[in-house]
């Protein structure tokens, strides 16, 4: 039987808490190869048998680790301290998975800006990308840019993620209620009944359309599948368009 170390152990347990954090699938999946040391940096690859220069092509001045592009490199640290969070001092020694535990925690600390401490995955993911950018685009990167623009991308998330469940409350308070779900139109008149259906996590949205008579009876109706849409407004709106 293999046995898992102890670091191993707290490790998975950071992940399993991964997978709950409020930001977009995408970001959660980032975070957990950031975490499983899958990203692909000189470390990373150099461990899997790509020979690539050891150290970091931004700052020149360091391995490039994981530990060391999200938190340490020039830029990253210029981020996280430009936040205000109470973080862990500029030359300590920790590993990718105690930071990870310690910026879980921040999330959860009422004390802090709430704009900033619910930004944290967001504020991992734009370091990620300014430092592609840096590298493969040749594209400069300000840490205020950097940190606006993941205040930014999390608000509007947020609020679009708080309206969704607002939906879904509604919906289940219709069925509750036993509220009717449908009316009948007047004799000789057709009524064309529209669904959507958006999932968050994956962004995959259906529809469907049903056109009945003053009886009930279906006369016409169709359904299919479509590209994933950002939110459920622009799903939904995708579906109208398509029924007309």
């Amino acid at each position: 039987m293999e046995v898992i170390s102890v670091d191993n152990q707290a490790t998975n347990k950071i992940k399993e808490k991964i997978w709950k954090v409020a930001t977009t699938p995408k970001i959660r999946f980032f975070m957990w190869r950031a975490l499983s040391g899958a990203l692909a940096i000189a470390d990373c690859l150099r461990r899997h048998g790509v020979n690539v220069p050891p150290i970091c092509q931004l700052c020149n001045g360091a391995s490039e680790t994981v530990s060391h592009v999200l938190f340490e490199c020039i830029i990253a640290q210029q981020v996280w301290l430009s936040t205000g969070l109470p973080l862990w001092p500029v030359y300590a020694m920790h590993s990718v998975s105690e930071r990870f535990a310690h910026l879980l925690k921040l999330m959860e600390r009422q004390d802090l800006d709430t704009s900033v401490r619910e930004a944290i995955p967001w504020l991992l993911w734009e370091i990620w990308k300014a430092r592609n950018s840096t590298l493969y685009a040749a594209k400069t990167n300000s840490p205020q840019f950097i940190v606006a623009t993941a205040l930014e991308e999390a608000r509007e998330w947020l609020q679009q993620n708080l309206v969704a469940q607002q939906d879904r409350s509604r919906s289940l308070n219709h069925f509750s209620t036993g509220e009717r779900r449908w009316s009948k139109p007047a004799p000789g008149k057709l009524k064309c009944n529209i669904h959507s259906s958006w999932i968050r996590d994956s962004f995959h949205i259906g529809g469907a359309w049903l056109l009945r008579n003053h009886l009930g009876e279906a006369v016409f109706h169709a359904r299919d599948a479509f590209l994933p849409m950002v939110n459920r407004l622009a799903a939904e709106l995708h579906i109208i368009l398509w029924c007309v």
